[in-house]
């Protein structure tokens, strides 16, 4: 890796306040005081805007996301970072989704994440650690490096890739941890053990997911979605979801059979500065969290025996 690659990376993944000596765990060990962090938290109230529409529970659940967010050494570096972008703010508001977790979105040319709501019913401790995560995986993960992709000219190119949600769910995941949070999701598991089977499996959790290229796709992304496609009617039991991931490689083989620029620039994107520095970021974010990560026993996923029960909403 040039430095150059190497110096934009640790910008990326880095906490900027980690002291080499402090146990990479001990997140009191690396808190500023309380003065900075309360200054940030205004400078990022200047970039980040709760829908004016927002329920009390709503606006609650989101400030104390925000306060456990930049208590921790990845959340505060990279909000450090996203409050140094340009560009507009970001409306953050709450919708009631089918499953626990937000999306990144650009509606009219305007930026916004939106969280579930299903969080707001956990014990506020449990809430505001994941809600934490979940805040910078969408907000610090994809929003971040949408804008910087954007500035670089490589927008579109970024948000076809898989490197994309492997990053943001590393973001989130590291707040997570760092917040306190002892449990290490499947997902988080199986990154860990094996990237390539981790990120070939998650090709096939969303649709969205499935158009998106894995690195060694670049070069031939029309061959690798029609791969996936022939695989659709295997895949899945039901008519509709082989229905609603069918539909979604279709449209984008459709779109890259038309616009030979596009699979032009996809490739060119293989060897683009932000693409280099995306994988450097990813690797060094990997290293931290295994540095982070809880004991791998099978009781450790957040779905079984005591931690479901810690978890149970009231």
């Amino acid at each position: 890796m040039n430095p150059a690659a190497l110096g934009a990376a640790l910008a990326l993944a880095l906490p900027t306040s980690l002291p080499p000596s402090a146990p990479a765990d001990s997140v009191g060990a690396v808190l500023r005081d309380s003065s900075e962090r309360a200054a940030l938290a205004e400078v990022l109230d200047g970039r980040l805007v709760l829908a004016a529409d927002a329920k009390e529970d709503e606006a609650v659940f989101y400030k104390e996301a925000l306060r456990t967010l930049l208590k921790t050494p990845t959340g505060r570096s990279l909000a450090e970072a996203f409050a140094d972008l340009p560009g507009g703010p970001v409306t953050v508001r709450f919708e009631s989704l089918e499953r626990i977790g937000g999306k990144a979105v650009a509606e009219d040319g305007k930026d916004a994440v939106v969280l579930g709501r299903t969080l707001l019913s956990w014990k506020p401790e449990w809430a505001a650690q994941q809600g934490a995560g979940l805040l910078a995986h969408e907000l610090l993960g994809h929003m971040l490096s949408s804008r910087r992709a954007r500035a670089a000219g490589v927008g579109w190119e970024h948000a076809a890739c898989l490197e994309d949600e492997v990053d943001a769910g590393l973001v989130g995941t590291l707040v997570t941890l760092e917040a306190g949070w002892r449990f290490l999701d499947p997902g988080a598991e199986s990154l860990l053990k094996d990237r390539p089977a981790y990120e070939a499996e998650l090709q096939w959790r969303q649709p969205e997911y499935a158009v998106a290229l894995r690195d060694a796709e670049l070069a031939d992304p029309r061959g690798a979605l029609r791969a996936r496609l022939a695989q659709v009617e295997g895949r899945f039991d039901t008519p509709q979801t082989r229905e609603l991931f069918g539909r979604a490689l279709r449209e984008r083989l459709d779109f890259l059979e038309s616009r030979p620029d596009v699979r032009q620039s996809l490739a060119d994107y293989a060897a683009h500065p932000f693409h280099r520095e995306m994988e450097a970021a990813i690797v060094l974010r990997l290293a931290r969290l295994r540095t982070l990560a809880p004991p791998p026993p099978e009781d450790q996923s957040p779905l079984s025996g005591d931690a479901e029960a810690a978890l149970a909403p009231h």
